[in-house]
């Protein structure tokens, strides 16, 4: 599946779309049946609330997590992704993302998913790119 805004082809900034996902809900099966990713799906469903054009991971991904992760992006055509976390095993997570193909390209902001909580509406993210 592909992400796309939800407008198909017309320009609708920072608006994710994975069809599997949204039809996730209405499916009435677990995601686990359906066979997504339940980190995954989370984090594009924050993603979206919060208008980010990419899927972000609000937390570090554990380290026998990322496989499944990296799995269900590819699937679904995921190219890039980012994460945020402000612990110090942050170094772990994206050693463990570069051992399952994938690469710290840089830093981005992006939309805080809970803005009403914090002063700052951003946050400073990793950028992450699954290589094939």
């Amino acid at each position: 599946m592909n992400i796309m805004n939800k407008k198909g082809n017309e320009e609708m900034k920072n608006k994710l779309f994975i069809e599997r996902f949204e039809m996730a809900e209405s499916s009435g099966k677990t995601l686990k049946e359906l066979g997504i990713n339940r980190d995954t799906y989370w984090a594009y469903k924050s993603s979206i609330e919060a208008g980010n054009e990419l899927i972000n991971f609000s937390d570090l991904i554990d380290e026998e997590d990322v496989e499944a992760v990296i799995n269900c992006c590819r699937e679904n055509n995921i190219k890039e992704f980012t994460i945020f976390s402000n612990s110090t095993g942050m170094i772990r997570s994206i050693m463990a993302l570069e051992a399952q193909g994938c690469r710290l390209i840089g830093t981005t902001m992006i939309n805080r998913d809970n803005p009403h909580y914090f002063d700052d509406k951003q946050i400073p993210t990793f950028k992450i790119e699954i290589l094939d």
